[in-house]
């Protein structure tokens, strides 16, 4: 099974689109565990659900820069980092979220697994 093609809708079960991605922004805030989204909609850790879990949660793990590196006060470019990374993370997690909104549109239902993950490997730069 894919989670791309659940979402979709064309395998069973479905995945709710937005019940999901309630899910991750609570894996993203650390209050809801991965082995308890795979539980709730019937996930594999096994196969293609395996492959995609493990690339979104990847990629989103992976969000980090360091663009005030120059800046000489700690405080004020420890905040600005804070505040870039949060940036970063709201911008991954709408790209998700319209991505899984588009595979569940019947008007846009063609959108590849190749075209996701090239989205979210751009929204995580």
């Amino acid at each position: 099974m894919s989670v791309l093609d659940r979402l979709k809708g064309d395998e069973e079960p479905k995945i709710p689109v937005h019940y999901f991605y309630g899910g991750l922004i609570g894996l993203a805030d650390g209050q809801i565990t991965r082995a308890q989204i795979e539980a709730a909609y019937e996930i594999g850790t096994t196969g293609a659900d395996a492959v995609e879990m493990d690339f979104l949660i990847t990629t989103y793990n992976n969000i980090v820069a360091d663009p005030f590196a120059s800046v000489g006060n700690a405080q004020i470019r420890q905040a600005l980092q804070d505040i870039d990374l949060k940036v970063k993370q709201q911008r991954y997690l709408n790209a998700v979220h319209a991505i899984f909104m588009l595979t569940e549109s019947d008007e846009f239902n063609t959108i590849t697994k190749a075209q996701a993950q090239a989205w979210l490997t751009l929204a995580a730069l």
